[in-house]
């Protein structure tokens, strides 16, 4: 078949498909080249009519990877593994409201850990006095601690819409991702060193109250994005991304105690009375004579630190308030740019 081409809009030939083959490949020819069969009525592009003559041009040679470029690479399998490892558990709601139905959980367990421990603080304090103090005691308690653990659950919930209603915009996710790995660091370094010379139980409750909180921030800063920050680089001046990362180290910290109020209160319960024993036990060797009245102290102690750790949801609403207030307060005097 005989084709005319159109060089500079001027009709040429006619020639052979196979002399318009070797007219491309000398480039006198391109593949956008206006080309019509003999007797045709309908110009077209000589890559329609032979699509299957174009020559395909060489790969590009395969460039050599430098021994420094493949060692980085590691870093790269590191961060993959790290995602299938440290992922977020899968009973971690993916929506809004199963977060905070979930959070919410945690706020009525807390309110009823708060209302027991008043409960048995008053009356093992009247206990003290007289059988009849006991029964005020109890009574009081049931009272004071209604009040205490309803505040207390109103302020839980405020702070579960301080956590996770409003996400922390960052340039990327790598900020996060180093604070999750140094808190991965820090939780084998409690963990091996506690390990290395325990003596007793309460040593090892002593590094579970320790380590815990540092497992959920590793949680939450290798599962940031989604959970705690938004990923939004056009949107974050380099001074805003200074701020920013300050609001999610303090969201992250402050949101581990939140989330782990009720196990740390009943761990440090445990705590307290192992080490009390232990003690106790040691002095007795030792004929120092401590009794009875040595363990209901320790008892009463364990009791007080309970109650102190009750009122981590208040530490932690009063402490997201304040430092909210202060980097928002930083922002407006200092203007660090005029993007978010």
């Amino acid at each position: 078949m005989n084709y005319y081409y159109s060089i500079k809009g001027q009709a040429q030939g006619p020639v052979s498909g196979e002399e318009l083959d070797r007219l491309l490949a000398e480039g006198v020819v391109k593949p956008g080249t206006p080309v019509i069969e003999v007797g045709g009525t309908e110009w077209s592009r000589y890559s329609a009519v032979r699509a299957g003559n174009i020559p395909v041009p060489p790969p590009p040679a395969d460039e050599k990877e430098s021994v420094l470029t493949k060692l980085m690479r590691i870093n790269s399998w590191v961060d993959v593994a790290l995602d299938k490892v440290l992922r977020m558990p899968s009973f971690v709601p993916t929506d809004y409201e199963g977060r905070m139905k979930g959070l919410s959980a945690i706020a009525g367990i807390n309110g009823l850990l708060t209302w027991l421990g008043l409960i048995v603080s008053f009356a093992i304090v009247g206990l003290q006095l007289s059988v009849g103090y006991m029964f005020l005691g109890l009574l009081i308690g049931l009272i004071y601690g209604f009040v205490v653990q309803y505040v207390g659950y109103q302020v839980f919930t405020i702070t579960n819409s301080l956590l996770i209603g409003q996400t922390v915009t960052l340039s990327s996710s790598r900020f996060p991702r180093m604070v999750g790995i140094l808190m991965l660091l820090v939780t084998l370094v409690i963990i091996i060193t506690t390990l290395i010379d325990v003596d007793s139980f309460g040593e090892i409750l002593m590094m579970f109250i320790i380590a815990l909180p540092c497992v959920v921030m590793v949680y939450l800063c290798m599962n940031a994005e989604g959970l705690l920050i938004e990923v939004s680089p056009k949107e974050v001046s380099p001074g805003r991304e200074f701020n920013n990362s300050l609001k999610f180290l303090l969201r992250a910290f402050f949101g581990a105690l939140h989330v782990l109020t009720p196990v740390l209160v009943v761990l440090a319960s445990l705590m307290i009375v192992c080490l009390a024993i232990d003690f106790g036990s040691a002095s007795s060797e030792y004929g120092m004579g401590f009794g009875g009245g040595f363990m209901f102290e320790a008892l009463i102690a364990s009791l007080t630190t309970s109650l102190a750790l009750m009122h981590l949801p208040f530490i932690t609403w009063l402490a997201l308030c304040l430092t909210s207030w202060i980097l928002d307060f930083y922002d407006s005097i200092f203007s660090l740019g005029s993007k978010k």
